[in-house]
Formats: structure tokens, sequence, C-alpha cells
């Protein structure tokens, strides 16, 4: 009698059986996905901006909630959840179900919070995704008018001949690194005076009670019209559409210098591809729309529009950045 020997069908069988299961299950996962996010969002999208009511993040945040919603056909609505710099509202979205109906609507000082914090919840980098950068706020290098220099190679001579002679505002630490990374790449030695807002320091600067200061370019253009505040220099990598001939920090002698403010949007780590894309898109499109960007300008905002791996790659570039910054500067996380 002739040995049957049937196990090599049955492994067949098995596989054939166990493989038919995974590709039916991954098929269905593809088309859950894609239904989920062909319907999103069918329901209202909480957008948490995670600082107080009325500064300009959440201006700029309840703009674009306006255009994300008549885009979308839902409602937006923006729930203020500030504290701790804000990484109390920004631990709440990233603790929130990834389905794109939760966002965060954040400022730089996202980036900077790791190197400034030690008790943070949340892995800035692990447990968010960026949707897009949104738009970037330009800061202004401004002196008081007391102080005998017009440009950026005159404040270094002035620093250099008047050692530890020149001190700046500041309104918390993550203000105070534009200005570390200028005393970094200048070797001048600047010091920081403390102050618990940025209107006092502001104030401290107009009277020459301190020498200079980045500030945002939008609350920085009044006084310098007034000549109660003197512009050096832009601090970002190209020219201020509303100060067009006041060169960059780079430009007027400082290579490689760049700093500013952004805000972009953010979502849980595991929101689906076709949702982030979908915000992206949307988003992306407000930001680009001509009327929109005037808007924007006119608050004091230039239209950014990244990609989500371009906002990715750049939240992580700009974490070791100031982290190296303050590493230098001797600030220590709290």
């Amino acid at each position: 009698m002739k040995r049957l020997n049937i196990r090599p069908a049955s492994r067949r069988a098995s596989c054939t059986a166990s493989c038919i299961a995974t590709v039916l299950g991954l098929a269905a996962l593809a088309a859950a996905t894609d239904a989920a996010a062909g319907d999103y969002p069918d329901e209202p999208i909480r957008m948490v901006v995670p600082y107080a009511p009325a500064g300009g993040t959440d201006e700029l945040g309840r703009l674009l909630a306006q255009k994300l919603s008549a885009a979308v056909g839902q409602s937006v609505i923006v729930e203020n959840r500030a504290g701790a710099d804000g990484m109390i509202g920004t631990a709440y979205v990233a603790q929130a179900k990834p389905n794109g109906y939760t966002v965060a609507f954040v400022s730089s000082g996202h980036a900077v919070n790791p190197t400034l914090y030690k008790n943070i919840t949340f892995d800035t980098v692990k447990d968010l995704r960026c949707v897009t950068q949104t738009a970037v706020q330009q800061i202004v290098l401004v002196v008081t008018p007391s102080l005998p220099v017009h440009n950026v190679k005159a404040l270094i001579d002035y620093g250099k001949t008047h050692p530890n002679s020149l001190y700046f505002g500041t309104s918390s630490k993550a203000s105070q690194l534009p200005m570390e990374l200028f005393a970094r790449m200048t070797g001048l030695k600047l010091t920081a005076v403390p102050y618990k807002g940025s209107g006092p320091a502001l104030t401290d600067m107009i009277a020459g009670r301190v020498q200079m200061g980045f500030i945002a370019a939008a609350s920085a253009i009044p006084y310098i019209k007034s000549g109660h505040l003197r512009a050096l220099a832009i601090g970002d990598d190209h020219r201020s559409p509303s100060l067009p001939d006041l060169p960059t920090v780079a430009e007027a002698g400082v290579p490689g210098f760049q700093a500013n403010l952004w805000s972009g949007m953010f979502v849980p780590n595991g929101t689906p591809a076709p949702v982030i894309n979908r915000l992206n898109e949307v988003l992306v499109k407000a930001v680009k729309d001509p009327a929109f960007a005037k808007t924007m300008q006119d608050h004091g905002f230039e239209a950014a529009g990244t990609t989500p791996a371009q906002c990715d790659a750049f939240i992580v570039k700009e974490i070791a950045k100031w982290a190296a910054v303050a590493k230098d500067a001797g600030i220590t996380a709290e």
C-alpha cells in the first residue's frame, strides 16, 4: 500500500486560508480608512488653542476656523485651554482620539517647550503629527533711540567696545532665545532682564532702561514709525513686506541668522493620513487665497502652507536648534 503524505497539502491549505484572511483584513481596513476619509468630517471639529483668548495665535486660529468651517461644511469650535506655555491644551490634543475631530493650533513655543520644561506629559515629535505650518510672524531687532547705533554692524561694534553694557527685556525663556542666538552668533555679551509680560518690557525699552530686543514686527511698526524705537534688521531669512527697506540680520552682517514666530495645526499621532491630507488641503488653500493672505498680512502674519512631511521635519529641526541655543546660554529646564 502506498503511503499518503498529506502534510504539504495541509500546509498549503492553511497558508492559503491565512493569506486570504490577511488580504481580506487589509482590504477591510483600507476600505474603512477610505470611507472614514471620504466622510470626513461628518461632525464638528474642535480646534484647541492652548493660549488665552485675544492673543495673536488665538486671533489667527479663529480666522482659520471660519475658513475651515466654510470649506468642509461643519462647525469648527475654537476652545482655549491655556496654561503652562501652551502645554496643557496641547497635551489634551495629544491624548485625544486620533480621528481628526480634535486638533491643536499652536505657536512657535511648541518647539521650544521640550527644552525648557522637564515634565511635559507628551512627546512633541512622537505623539503629534503636523498638518501644516500655517503662517509666519516676523520679528524685528529694535533698539532704544538713545543708543548711538543705526545698523547691526554698529550695534556689534558698540557691544564689543562697551562689554556687559547691553540689556534686553524678555517676557519668558522662550522669548529670550532669539536674542541669545544673536549673542551666540556675534560674540556679544548681553544681559537678559525678565519681565512679567511683553508690555512692560516694551515700555522699558522705549524709556531706555533696556536697550534692545526682538519683538513681533506687527507690534513694533507703530513705535518704529513714531520714532519711539529704532529698527535695525528683520530676524527672518527674508525682508518684511511692511518694512521692505530694512535688511535682514543675515544681510546686515550676521550670515545664517534666522528667527521668527510661527503657527501651525497638529493632530494626535495615529490620525489617518487621508484625514491629515484633507485638513492640509483645506488649510493650504485658505492661507494661499489672496484675499485671506491679505487679511493675515493686515494682522501681522505671512502665509506659509507647508506639507505635513515638511512641517514634521521643520519641528525636529526647530527643537534641535533652540535646544543648542538654550544650552549655550545656560538656560535650564524647569
